[in-house]
């Protein structure tokens, strides 16, 4: 069995004997090791099918259904009750009443009177282009290294560089049942082909069986990989190069931990969201580069991202000295002055902050940590980065790569809390 160097092989022969060739466990074994790594595919993006034969309830004549990730789904967690199962042929006679692009949503309702089981998921707006695709088991994910040729303006080229004629190109078209009939043309006018490049969108591969499927894969994505990796190298720099240092790891993670609960308060303003902080090299070199005001309005590269992360990154400015930070990062509320009843100074009991609306607050009070809410922390934010995002050479400047001006702080909210909330069309 070969190895990768830019992938992540899970595959065990052993766990693939206990399923005893249940093609459906295998299609989510597959499945979840595929999602385990995000190089391959960010959370909830991609699909991954497999086609059985099974009775039709009705006729109890044997039919080929096809059992995919349903809408909404995430492959590295994917079980029985996030697929959606349907007929094959069913998907196949919509071609009879398909009227063209302007019409693809008339087609998204249709997919219902495809199911062969109906308590299953709803059907992505990406299950035609599996169902009409001829293989038992079928990939499509959007990794990394794929995207980044897929969003090239030579991918095409790039592609025939690598791969030669075994791997096909299909230019960027919206999800949906056309796209399902253009991969249905373009694997019949290339039938020794191993995958298929949506352009500026992610790939498609396929196999007879699950493990075949899951090796070729794996195999595209890391042939893409050497090719970026070896192109990196001998160019030499990316990004133009490095414009700015990054301050010491000690330094970085100190000023995450101090951020993290006030930009987690901000994206939580509607749904409880969880935080996570990068500081991988990759992404130094990027944000540390020479080219970053220049790439970065370009926006994302992959509609997995435009879901996931949506289109702007908000970028913050910070000097390194501590007290600035301190400044920007301080906790307060603001409380009523009206002196309250039987409130002495050295009372062991302390009350709880009050946070009041803006029209009934006054003078701050600083409080510890702890007596924070995450309403108070989202209120802090507004208040701090509004005093200081007008200054320049400040503690912080937020700006908005798509635009490169300054950002107002009812703005950012509003971009978090929309970066924060996924909208799933896979």
């Amino acid at each position: 069995m070969r190895s990768f160097d830019h992938v992540l092989n899970l595959w065990d022969d052993r766990k693939e004997a206990s399923y005893s060739e249940n093609q459906i466990d295998l299609f989510l074994y597959r499945s979840n090791l595929l999602g385990a790594d995000l190089r391959i595919t960010n959370f909830g993006g991609g699909n991954t099918s497999c086609k059985t034969i099974e009775s039709d309830p009705l006729s109890g004549e044997l039919k080929e259904v096809m059992w995919i990730k349903g809408s909404g789904g995430d492959i590295g967690t994917l079980t029985r009750k996030g697929i959606a199962v349907l007929f094959t042929d069913s998907l196949h006679s919509l071609k009879k009443i398909y009227k063209g692009l302007p019409f693809e949503d008339e087609i998204v309702p249709l997919l219902q009177h495809c199911l062969y089981d109906l308590n299953s998921a709803a059907p992505s707006i990406d299950t035609p282009l599996h169902g009409l695709l001829p293989f038992p088991h079928i990939d499509h994910l959007h990794p990394d290294a794929l995207i980044a040729i897929a969003a090239a303006k030579d991918g095409e080229a790039i592609m025939k560089q690598i791969w030669g004629d075994s791997i096909a190109w299909i230019p960027w078209q919206r999800p949906g049942f056309d796209l399902g009939l253009q991969l249905e043309k373009c694997y019949k006018e290339n039938p020794g082909i191993k995958g298929i490049i949506l352009g500026s969108h992610g790939l498609f591969t396929w196999g007879n069986t699950s493990k075949e499927c899951y090796f070729n894969s794996l195999t595209v994505i890391e042939e893409a990989s050497i090719f970026l990796k070896e192109a990196q190298e001998k160019k030499g720099t990316i990004f133009g190069g490095l414009k700015i240092e990054s301050p010491s790891s000690t330094h970085r993670l100190s000023q995450a931990a101090q951020l993290m609960p006030i930009l987690r308060g901000l994206c939580s303003e509607k749904n409880q969201m969880i935080g996570h902080f990068s500081d991988d090299p990759a992404l130094l070199a990027f944000i540390n580069s020479h080219d970053l005001q220049r790439l970065a309005p370009l926006g994302t590269s992959c509609p997995d991202h435009f879901l996931r992360t949506k289109i702007k990154d908000v970028k913050a400015n910070l000097d390194a000295d501590e007290k600035e930070m301190r400044y920007l990062t301080r906790p307060f509320v603001k409380k009523d002055t009206k002196p309250k009843e039987n409130n002495t100074s050295n009372s062991a009991v302390k009350e709880e902050p009050k946070v009041q609306n803006k029209s009934e607050q006054s003078e701050e009070t600083f409080l510890s940590k702890e007596q924070l809410e995450v309403v108070t922390v989202a209120e802090t934010v507004e208040e701090n980065i509004a005093d200081n995002v007008a200054t320049e050479n400040n503690s912080i400047s937020i700006e908005t790569p798509v635009e490169a001006e300054e950002l107002p702080i009812q703005e950012l909210k509003e971009n978090v809390s929309e970066a924060s909330t996924e909208t799933t069309a896979e």
